[in-house]
Parts: structure tokens; C-alpha cells; sequence
């Protein structure tokens, strides 16, 4: 597989305190990956960085082989769509409608903008909700609004930062379930920061660790996620049993 996202020496800082810190990262194409690490290592910031949401120095960033410093903002939105944390409108919105805003850019005609809506709300089970307002539904109905949203753009890369941190366990891996088989259905590459290390084993092809703004380990998530590296990332103490659902490591923290 080729590099849909590739990172090359990428340092960052607020004022005077530096956040990201010399880090390389090589994302696949066609890929779900987990970016990983403890509160304040710099996992949002790496996402605000691909996305020029700060300031970038050139040469530092690639997306499709195209340096992200060099392109304009609509250029950009071609590339990547974006979900972020926690986020929640306030006002009266009908969901079909607050979906059919991922078009805003593409400048093409209604009919071919509802077509993609219609797909679009196919794909993330939305058609029951369609005509409801985003304060009638649940948090986890919300979630995969705001992907349909995303998935709108028509991107070959969606961002999303903690897109579970909110949810209850079972609208957790409604969303992870649904974003694993984007992947699959759209050919599309998944990005996600996390705080579940279980929900990455399960449903993300590769992962990567992050320690004080720096890529201390990338690759396959179950080479990735385990007892020494997560000892070194996290300060605990773990084991693995075999998930019978999945067949694949299950991760224990020692209490």
C-alpha cells in the first residue's frame, strides 16, 4: 500500500512551549488507524496540524503527495474531512439537512448533492432519522451524523479526534464497527485518536503510540499494543487474554 499521509520532521509549539517534537508518521492508504497516547501528548495537535488548523511550516506535511502548507483551504477539503471531539450544535436543525453541509464545497448540482446525502445516510443507518432535529436524537445517533456529515466531502481521508470518548459501550462499537467498514465500502483512509486501547486491537489495522509530541512506535496494532510498549507510554502495568469474540488480544490493566 502507498502513503496517503506522510510527516516528516514536524515540530510544533503554543508561544513558548513545544508540543510536537520532531515527528515522523507514514499513514497507508486504504487503512484504519488509532493514534494513541495519554492526556497532553499531543494527539489533538497532530490532527490540527495535518489539517492547517495552526501554522505550518513547509515540507513537513503530505496528503496525496501534496505538501498541505502549499494548498488553499477548499484544496484542503477535497483531501480530508474532519470530525472533532465532542462537538454539538445548538441550534434547530433538521439531520438531513445539517448532512447535506459535508456538499459545501464540491459546487455541484442538487441532483447529484442528494444522491451522495442519500448514500451517505444509507451507509451510517441514518434513513429512520432523517427527518428528525439533531436535539431530538442520542449521543451515539449524533456520532454518526456528523460522520455521514464527513463522509459527504467525498475525501479519500477522514480525521476524526476521540470519536467515542462520549458514547456507552455499545454505541462505541456501533461507531467503531461503522468506521472498519468504511474503510472497506468507501476505500477510504480512517484516522481516529483514541483513548480505548481495546476498541483499537479490535476494529484498528494499525496503530500508532504517541509519548510527549513524539511517534514512539507505529505498525500493526497488535504488534504496537503491548505489555512493554504500553509500560513505556502509559506507566501501566497489563496483560492479554483472547478476546473469543474476535479472536484477537484482549488487553487486562493490572488495578
Amino acid at each position: 500500500m502507498n502513503n496517503i499521509i506522510k510527516i516528516i520532521d514536524l515540530n510544533f509549539s503554543y508561544q513558548d512551549t513545544q508540543i510536537l517534537k520532531n515527528l515522523n508518521l507514514e499513514i497507508k492508504d486504504n487503512s484504519f488507524t488509532s493514534i494513541l497516547g495519554a492526556n497532553g501528548c499531543g494527539k489533538t495537535t497532530l490532527l490540527k496540524n495535518i489539517l492547517r488548523l495552526v501554522p505550518l511550516k513547509q515540507n513537513s506535511i503530505f496528503v496525496g503527495n501534496k505538501d498541505v502548507s502549499k494548498i488553499n483551504r477548499e484544496a484542503l477539503s477535497q483531501l480530508i474531512a474532519y470530525v472533532p471531539q465532542n462537538e454539538r450544535v445548538n441550534y434547530h436543525f433538521n439531520i438531513r439537512d445539517f448532512i447535506s453541509l459535508g456538499r459545501y464545497a464540491k459546487k455541484t448540482s442538487r441532483a447529484e448533492d442528494n444522491a451522495v446525502i442519500d448514500e451517505m445516510i444509507n451507509l451510517t443507518n441514518l434513513e429512520a432519522l432523517s427527518d428528525k432535529y439533531v436535539e431530538e436524537i442520542s449521543g451515539g445517533e449524533y456520532q454518526r451524523v456528523v460522520i455521514a456529515r464527513a463522509l459527504c466531502q467525498e475525501t479519500p481521508i477522514i480525521l476524526l479526534d476521540e470519536p467515542t470518548s462520549s458514547l456507552d459501550p455499545l454505541h462505541q462499537s456501533e461507531v467503531m464497527r461503522l468506521l472498519k467498514e468504511l474503510v472497506a465500502k468507501k476505500n477510504m483512509s480512517i484516522v481516529c485518536t483514541l483513548h480505548s486501547l481495546n476498541s483499537a486491537l479490535d476494529y484498528c489495522n494499525s496503530s500508532v503510540l504517541m509519548k510527549d509530541g513524539k511517534i514512539i512506535y507505529q505498525g500493526k496494532s497488535s504488534d504496537v499494543i503491548n505489555v512493554e510498549n504500553l509500560k513505556e507510554v502509559y506507566s501501566i502495568d497489563t496483560t492479554f487474554v483472547n478476546n473469543p469474540y474476535t479472536n484477537k488480544k484482549h488487553l487486562i490493566i493490572a488495578p
